[in-house]
Formats: structure tokens, C-alpha cells, sequence
């Protein structure tokens, strides 16, 4: 069992149903890989620089992730620098998907999840929490549920990765 505190973003294609109308599968195929590579491209061209070891060197991770259909499921372990890619790939696929006309809606959550990519089992509360926050927003953005609070990581390195307070989320109700 893969079990592990982990941050966990699900994200929302909006407008998935006139988008799979008009372009079709394989247009629609081609716009999650362009997506995809937009932002691999933007996390590999903006390296972070590792210095923990006295030797400076340049890191870039690549966030985990599973589509199916109109969800995009993305998984982090709670490391540093982990931490700071995951939160630079979802800022990234919102902007690239208003570009590409696929536009997102985004819930972030943190906690205990069991994500088995073997055998296809994703499982815990931050799954839960994450898809409750993107399903009650009204808006093209993301927001962070307040599982966040319990993860050292996130509270000591939220200003260096551009994690904004905005109180009034536009929510359709709920949370």
C-alpha cells in the first residue's frame, strides 16, 4: 500500500461536454497533450536550484498525475522541493488551459492518501476535500482547503510560492 501524507490537487475541465462536441476525441487528446507539455516545458526551462548539499545544482520535478475524462487528479509528496513544483504546475495548467479554451477549476488539499498507480486505486480525505472545493467553486482558479494549515511545509514556504489569502472565493455554497 502506497500510503503517505500527500498534497492533492483535482482539477475541473470546464466546458468538457461542448469541447469534446467540437473538437472531437482526438482534438480533445491533443489538447491534454499540449497542456501536458506546456507545462513540463515551463517547469524544466525554471529549474530550481538545490543548495543543500554545498554544491549548487538545478532540480525539476515532474508532478504525478492521472486524467480521466473531464478530472485531472495531480499528487505531490510533502517535501520541499516537491511541495514547490506541485503548486508551480497548477498555477501553470490553470494559465495554459484558458489558452488552449479548456479551462480549469481547482481544489488543493493535503492529508493522508493511499495512491496505488499499479493497480489504479486513489483513496483519502484530501481526495475528498480537494473535490468538494472544486466542485463548490464559481470561478476559472484554484483554492486551498484548509487541510493545508496541518502541513509544515506548505506554512513555512507559502510566500515563496505565491500562495495568495483571498477570503471571498466565489463558492456556489457548502464549504
Amino acid at each position: 500500500m502506497c500510503r503517505e501524507n500527500r498534497f492533492i490537487a483535482m482539477a475541473d475541465v470546464l466546458g468538457f461536454q461542448n469541447n469534446f462536441r467540437n473538437a472531437g476525441l482526438e482534438g480533445l487528446y491533443g489538447q491534454y497533450q499540449s497542456l501536458l507539455e506546456r507545462v513540463r516545458n515551463n517547469a524544466r526551462s525554471n529549474p530550481l536550484t538545490d543548495v543543500s548539499n554545498g554544491q549548487p545544482h538545478d532540480i525539476s520535478i515532474d508532478v504525478e498525475h492521472v486524467i480521466f475524462s473531464d478530472t485531472i487528479l495531480f499528487w505531490s509528496p510533502e517535501s520541499l522541493e516537491h511541495v514547490l513544483f506541485f503548486f508551480l504546475t497548477i498555477a501553470g495548467c490553470i494559465g495554459n488551459s484558458i489558452q488552449l479554451g479548456m479551462p480549469l477549476r481547482v481544489g488543493i488539499a493535503y492529508g493522508d492518501t493511499v495512491i496505488d498507480v499499479e493497480n489504479s486505486i486513489y483513496i483519502g480525505q484530501p481526495i475528498i476535500d480537494a473535490h468538494r472545493l472544486e466542485s463548490s467553486q464559481n470561478w476559472i482558479g484554484a483554492a486551498c482547503h484548509s487541510s493545508l494549515q496541518s502541513s509544515n511545509i506548505f506554512q513555512i514556504n507559502r510566500n515563496s510560492m505565491n500562495v495568495v489569502d483571498y477570503p471571498q472565493v466565489p463558492l456556489r455554497g457548502g464549504l
